[in-house]
């Protein structure tokens, strides 16, 4: 039996109304079931429409800016094929543990928001998520990229607007990068380019080198963008 859904957020009904086409009675679980691509940047996503969310069991494509304590309602969304989510509230960071089972995720880009201090947390849940092709994190406090040297099949990776990237090193694994992009950061060395294909293309930019550039590396990326790399505070 379908269950009526309720709405605590007038724009998030509107949305799923105007994908839906149904505008004379109430949402059921059923209906937002056939929805495959929701888009839910423009506006705070509250935690009481979280139940709500959690029927739309047939989503690939999920954009979200969300206020919420955890991540546990994508575990109902086993088709997610691309998630972009931007969680500003967190107070003990972000547990990625909740995406572990997302097996056919291929894009996942995590956003703490503007000048956020949200840690991201077990990134090792990720190394399972053999699909996935492009990771971001983008906008937090600190990260352990270790994990990265277990995901090898990776094609893009983007870091950028962090406190703390730990174990940045493990950037050198990825032999089969495509993108590699690093933002406003802080780190030791950049000595994890020499194992990285040349032809990659490659972005850098504000990143602060306790050993400084090697600008003499940097000429074998011959799709690079070095502009300003070293405007670090």
């Amino acid at each position: 039996m379908s269950k009526e859904l309720c709405f605590c957020h007038q724009e998030f009904e509107c949305i799923v109304r105007e994908i839906l086409s149904i505008h004379d009675r109430p949402l059921t679980d059923a209906d937002v079931a056939a929805i495959t691509e929701l888009d839910c940047s423009n506006f705070s996503f509250c935690a009481e429409d979280i139940d709500a969310l959690s029927c739309f069991k047939g989503l690939r494509d999920l954009t979200i800016n969300i206020n919420a304590d955890d991540l546990s309602f994508l575990q109902r969304m086993s088709q997610l094929e691309s998630l972009d989510i931007e969680c500003w509230s967190l107070k003990e960071g972000l547990d990625l543990r909740a995406l572990s089972h997302l097996h056919r995720l291929r894009y996942l880009f995590i956003s703490g928001g503007d000048i956020s201090d949200m840690d991201i947390l077990h990134t090792e849940a990720l190394v399972g998520l053999r699909e996935l092709e492009s990771l971001g994190f983008h906008e937090f406090g600190t990260v352990d990229l270790q994990p990265l040297g277990q995901m090898s099949w990776l094609k893009s990776f983007l870091c950028g607007w962090a406190n703390s990237v730990k174990h940045v090193e493990a950037i050198g694994m990825l032999q089969n990068l495509k993108e590699l992009t690093l933002i406003y950061l802080a780190m030791k060395d950049l000595d994890f380019l020499d194992t990285l294909p040349s032809d990659m293309e490659l972005e850098l930019c504000s990143l602060g080198v306790e050993k400084g550039i090697p600008y003499e590396k940097l000429k074998r990326f011959y799709k690079g963008n070095f502009d300003e790399i070293d405007k670090y505070p």
